[in-house]
Parts: C-alpha cells; sequence; structure tokens
C-alpha cells in the first residue's frame, strides 16, 4: 500500500475544520423570565457558557469527505500482495483450445485436450475456468464454471475443424471475456503456434484489458518432432492435360507419389522429386473427362506430419455449349449475328462453375413452339415488338415460373401503344422524340455498376444511340442504365420467381453504336450468366467460407421470395437445404472438405472445399516473438516451454508487482458522503427552522 502523491496527504489537517466550526456553536442556557431583581441581594456575578457539540453526524460526515477528497489527489495504491488479501488468490482462467485444421495431425488435439484436463484438476479452490474453441473464428464453449468436471466434459467433446487460425481474432473476441469482479485473468493457450496464423499488426495480438486487472499469458506448445509437411497446392487443366502442384514445408528432399481420382476412379498415379521445402508440377496426360461436371481429387500417398491437406478437391466442367433460344423474325440479321458471336466468344466468369459457352439456336417467331421453353433457363428476343399475344402468355408463365428473358427494342416496337412483357406504356409523341433524338445524340448518364450485368464494363463514355424506346420506369423497376435525356436504357423487372431485362434499343448498330464496342461482349456474356443463374456459383472455396445469397440464387434461393426449388448437399451426402424450405436461408458456412453439390431445376453445380494451405506451413512461432506477445499482454517477458502441471506453478510466474489505484473508488466515496452530507444538513435546518417558529408562535 502506498501514495502516487505523498504531498497531497498533508491536505489530511483540513479534516480539523468541521470540529472547530462544530465546537463554535455554542448554546447558551434556558433563561428563566422574573418579576423584579430588586428584592434579590446582590452576590458575585459569575458567567458559565456551557458549550455542546452539536450534529455530530455530520460533523464526521463533513471530516470523511475532506479526507477522501485530499487521498483521492494523493493517488493510493495497492500492490499484488495487498489485492490477495481481498481476492483471496482466486483466478479467472481462459482456457483457448486451438482446434484449426493444422491440429488434426500427429494426434496434437488429443495432446492439447490432455493437457487442458490436466490443468483443469490442478486448478486452486475458487479459481474459476471459462473454455473456449479458436480457427477462424473465437467460440465459448463451457464456463465460467468452478467444477473441473464440467469442464473436462466439454473438453472430451471437442473435435478438430478444417478452418485456418487467426490469432488475432482470437484475442480480440477475448477483450469482452473479463469479468469485471475478477482481479486476476490467465489466458492459457494450447496450440501447435504456427507461424501462419499471425495477424499482419502486432497490435491486433494484444486484447482491450479491463481497468484495474492483472492479466497474464500462458502458452502450451504442442509440437510434432518431425515437423515436415507436404500438401497438394493446387489442380488445374488444359484440355486433357491435369497439372498437380506440390508444396514442402520444413522438408528435406524426397519422392512424392501422388495418384489422381477423376469421378471416384483412379485414372494413374505418378511420383516425383520435391526438393526441401520447395515445389513440383506433376502432369497427367490423356485425362478423358465426361461431358458433364467431372470431381477432380489429387492424393498424396505418403503420410506425413498432416494428413487433411494431402488430398485436393477440384471441379471440372465439360459440360456441352448450352443452348438458348433467340427469337427473331430474321436469322440472319446483324442483331443475330451479333448476339451468337458474343456469346461464343465469352464464356462464363472465371470464378464461374461452368465453363462452357452458350449455342445461340435462331427460331422465327412464327415458327416458334412455346412447348419448348421448358427445355431453356432463358430466352433471348432481339426486338420485343415481335411478341404476339399468345406466345407472351407463353412467356410470361416461363418467367413465372424462374425463366429468364433478354430482350431489346427494335423497329417493331414503333407505334405500339404497350410493350409486351414488361406492360409499359409508349407516350403517344414517342415518334417524335425518336426524331429528335435522332438529330441529337443521346449518350449513357449513369449506370449502376453493382450490378452482376453491369460489374466491371467500362467505356460507356463512347456509346451514342440515335433512337430508343421511349418509356417510363415503373416503382418495381431496377433500372440499370439511364440515357443523358432521363429515360431507361437498361431495366430489370421481376415477373414471379423470373427476371426479364429490357434495352430500350436495338442490336444491330442502325440505332446505337453499342455492337460495335467492346463493351458489348462483355454485355452479353455477363446478362448470360445472370440470366441463366450461373453467374456466382465459385468453383473453389476454402474450409469455412461461405456460400451467399447471390451464389445460391442459383440453386433456388432467392433474396426476400419463397423458393420451391432448391437443394445443398455436404461430401457426406446429407441435405443441409430441402426443396421449398429455403426462403430463409442467408448463408451457409462449409465446414467440410470435399464436394459440395448444388442442384436446381436447371441441373447440377460443384464446389471443392479444401482447408487453406496457410495451415499446412508447420513452421512454428519463435521464442522471440513469444515474449514480445507475452510481455505485450502480461508486462512481462517470459515464456513456457514444458509446462508442469502443479499447484505451485502453472503457466507463467510474474515476478513483479502489478500496481492498482484506488483513487476512483475514493472519488465515489467522495461523492456519496457529499451527497449525504447535503441532505443531512437539509433536515437539520428545516427542523431548526420548525423549532423556531413554534416558539415565535407561543
Amino acid at each position: 500500500m502506498g501514495l502516487l502523491a505523498p504531498l497531497f496527504a498533508l491536505g489530511a489537517v483540513l479534516a480539523a475544520l468541521p470540529y472547530f466550526l462544530h465546537r463554535l456553536s455554542t448554546v447558551t442556557p434556558d433563561q428563566q423570565e422574573f418579576a423584579s431583581a430588586m428584592l434579590l441581594s446582590p452576590t458575585q456575578k459569575r458567567e458559565h457558557v456551557r458549550k455542546q457539540l452539536r450534529y455530530l453526524i455530520l460533523m464526521i460526515l463533513r471530516i470523511l469527505l475532506l479526507l477522501a477528497i485530499v487521498f483521492a489527489f494523493a493517488r493510493p495504491f495497492m500492490d499484488q500482495d495487498s489485492i490477495s488479501v481481498y481476492s483471496q488468490g482466486a483466478v479467472n482462467h481462459l482456457l483457448v483450445i486451438d482446434v484449426s485444421a493444422s491440429m488434426s495431425g500427429a494426434d496434437k488435439l488429443d495432446n492439447v485436450k490432455q493437457a487442458a484436463k490436466d490443468f483443469v484438476r490442478s486448478m486452486k479452490r475458487g479459481d474459476q475456468a471459462q473454455l473456449f474453441l479458436a480457427d477462424n473464428q473465437l467460440r465459448s464453449i463451457a464456463g465460467p464454471s468452478l467444477e473441473p468436471n464440467t469442464l473436462i466434459a466439454a473438453i472430451d467433446d471437442i473435435e478438430v475443424s478444417r478452418f485456418k487460425l487467426d490469432y488475432g481474432v482470437m484475442m480480440s473476441g477475448l477483450s469482452s471475456r473479463f469479468p469485471d469482479d475478477w482481479f486476476d485473468h490467465k489466458i492459457h493457450l494450447f496450440s501447435d503456434l504456427q507461424q501462419s496464423g499471425m495477424p499482419r499488426q502486432f497490435a491486433k495480438l494484444i486484447p482491450e484489458l479491463p481497468a484495474n486487472a492483472n492479466v497474464e499469458l500462458a502458452f502450451y506448445p504442442e509440437r510434432s518432432e518431425n515437423s515436415a509437411n507436404w500438401l497438394i497446392e493446387f489442380i488445374d487443366t488444359d484440355g486433357d492435360q491435369v497439372r498437380v502442384g506440390i508444396k514442402g514445408y520444413q522438408s528435406d528432399q524426397q519422392s512424392r507419389a501422388i495418384t489422381l481420382v477423376v469421378n471416384d476412379e483412379e485414372i494413374v498415379e505418378q511420383s516425383i522429386d520435391v526438393l526441401p521445402s520447395g515445389r513440383a508440377i506433376v502432369i497427367f496426360d490423356g485425362i478423358q473427362f465426361k461431358p458433364e461436371i467431372n470431381r477432380v481429387r489429387a492424393s498424396l500417398l505418403q503420410p506425413d506430419t498432416l494428413e487433411v491437406d494431402n488430398h485436393f478437391n477440384y471441379a471440372v466442367d465439360r459440360s456441352p455449349p448450352e443452348p438458348v433460344p433467340l427469337i427473331t423474325v430474321n436469322p440472319y440479321s446483324r442483331s443475330v449475328t451479333y448476339m451468337s458471336t458474343a456469346l461464343r466468344t465469352v464464356g462464363a466468369p472465371g470464378n464461374s462453375q461452368t465453363a462452357a459457352n452458350w449455342t445461340v439456336e435462331p427460331v422465327m417467331v412464327d415458327n416458334f413452339d412455346p412447348r419448348t421453353l421448358e427445355r431453356y433457363n432463358w430466352v433471348l428476343i432481339d426486338d420485343i415488338g415481335l411478341i404476339p399475344q399468345a406466345l407472351e402468355e407463353e412467356l410470361v408463365r416461363f418467367l413465372q415460373a424462374g425463366g429468364a428473358v433478354f430482350a431489346a427494342a427494335g423497329e417493331r416496337t414503333l407505334g405500339l401503344t404497350q410493350v409486351p412483357l414488361s406492360g409499359h406504356s409508349v407516350p403517344d409523341d414517342a415518334d417524335t422524340s425518336l426524331a429528335i433524338a435522332q438529330q441529337n445524340f443521346l449518350g449513357v448518364s449513369r449506370v449502376e455498376s453493382s450490378h452482376p450485368i453491369l460489374d466491371g464494363l467500362k467505356g460507356w463514355v463512347d456509346i451514342s444511340i440515335s433512337q430508343s424506346l421511349s418509356i417510363e420506369a415503373n416503382e418495381s423497376d431496377r433500372v440499370l442504365a439511364w440515357l443523358s435525356n432521363g429515360e431507361p436504357l437498361l431495366f430489370e423487372q421481376r415477373v414471379g420467381r423470373g427476371r426479364l431485362v429490357v434495352l430500350t434499343t436495338s442490336l444491330d448498330n442502325e440505332w446505337n453504336n453499342i455492337p460495335v464496342k467492346p463493351l458489348f461482349v462483355g454485355l452479353i456474356g455477363q446478362a448470360a450468366n445472370y440470366l441463366s443463374q450461373r453467374e456466382a456459383v465459385t468453383i473453389q472455396k476454402l474450409a469455412g467460407e461461405y456460400l451467399y445469397d447471390d451464389e445460391l440464387s442459383g440453386v433456388g434461393i432467392q433474396q426476400g421470395e419463397q423458393s420451391t426449388a432448391g437443394q445443398i448437399i455436404n461430401p457426406f451426402g446429407e441435405t443441409l437445404v430441402e426443396l421449398g424450405s429455403t426462403s430463409n436461408l442467408s448463408q451457409r458456412q462449409l465446414i467440410h472438405t470435399g464436394f459440395y453439390e448444388l442442384h436446381n431445376a436447371s441441373g447440377q453445380s460443384l464446389v471443392g472445399v479444401n482447408i487453406a494451405p496457410a495451415e499446412s506451413d508447420t513452421s512454428s512461432l519463435s521464442e522471440e516473438y513469444l515474449e514480445q506477445w507475452v510481455a505485450a499482454v502480461s508486462g512481462q517477458a517470459e515464456t513456457i516451454e514444458n509446462v508442469k502441471f502443479k499447484e505451485s506453478e502453472s503457466g507463467l510466474k510474474n515476478d513483479s508487482k502489478p500496481v492498482i489505484e484506488l483513487w476512483r473508488i475514493l472519488v465515489m466515496l467522495a461523492l456519496f458522503l457529499l451527497l449525504t452530507e447535503s441532505l443531512l444538513s437539509t433536515f437539520y435546518l428545516r427542523r431548526a427552522q420548525l423549532l423556531e417558529s413554534q416558539g415565535t408562535n407561543t
């Protein structure tokens, strides 16, 4: 116990001031009235003033108030020895167990579970513990509890995950786990202490600590004697060739055998020499893929430190080009040529499951059989004005069932009073506005670049439009691009579960120059991806990542509406999303490695899931780095290499005595005394006034 500013303690002499003030408050003896003093004999005059100390409690409160203020400025403090008198040595233990993918190798998880249980059994009476799991997030699974049996039972149920460890996320999550009513806290980290789990900024390793808290950090490292590890780093394909990349960590030069499995059938096995901690590429030629989505899995045959990264899952789509009908009045028109060429040029985006292009099937409107609509996911129309009423009704039903239509305006839209499918009214003066526009070319004033159709497209400033369909957007329309006169150039409309996208100008470069500009190919290609619901399903993901709303829209999950089709099946064949039950699903986490199947009415997609490559790096944190981490958290530079689970020593020893200042407590006490003194003074004052008024009335 001590004072940080002892000179302020001299102000304690002011505490005598209330005593002297109260002593000055004297009371004279009561005087009795007498008829006359003339008949009394004179005596020696004596004066005796009887002094009484009044309002004793009020005086004590004032003395204590002055002392609290004085010692608050003197800033008293208590060291660790003083605190133990009040806390009785009880400690709040935070046990953090690393369950990331790297802990699945060489019995690491079993060892740390046993170490954690040994520590729980060694806790002192009065200590409490909380149990956490750490990978890409921090999860609490037990506690705070004083019962070792409860904690041990929770430890027995721990299983390793396939996620990447992030120490920064772990320490940030611990910031809110320190109870304010405990002085001593100790973080116990049971981990293989991988270097790859470190955040980029060292500051993220320091949790936000509560005021007046003594926090220590202890490491319980679980390291394998042989840390050599190899992993399958990647797979890619080119025609009938498959390339498999191999990477070694903490390894010497060895020959590694790789087997390639396609659609659950082993194709071939090869061996290759891998340099010490180096890379190598194995090439498999002449692989015959089926004309569908193929499952490709490469595996290392020899065991090493980590088994889970000896396999790599990759989906290869060799499906034939998807047919799309293009309804037109002239299959040899320039608009048909432009759109057919664009869709042959581009396929799905680079991160999409589907690699095949589309095959455009031009069909004259008079020859189109609406019964064939069920074969297609989406439809192209080069002039929306050519749609007769009977076909319009069939297309509306197609849209309501979940289909999609991309339509442009053209000469057949001139003179219409209502646009087919969309239902927009055409003003009577549309011909006049077209003539004006032809003399004063319009440009594109604004685009919604966040929409998948327009994402990343450049070159809108070079677009000039002489004619367009003059319509006014409805409230339900989503305008994607605006003309310089404020009218929509491209808009999307939801019809039932389907999507209708309308371009208010033509695609034959007579009304505009869009088809001859570089952005046209990207516009048509991205519209095809979006309308065919292929646009966002990623071919590869890491364990722990999610399937989000835009990706799930391709399997019947659409935001804000009830879906009637869609299944997500995990690598064990378990259905995660049932048919017709996905309306409230926002995202799904990929917790296993392997292939996830995504089914919808148009077919099947696959997502290959693997662990993060960083988990394969067996490099451990250096002792110097651990010392810096411990010093930053608990104010000391000492780590544990081999932990002895004894009552006398468990964790890190701290020779320093943390100082805890008590001035905040004194300030709160002074405020309480001030309030009490004010209330008591008011009570005495009113009582005195009441007595005085009663005496006057008498």
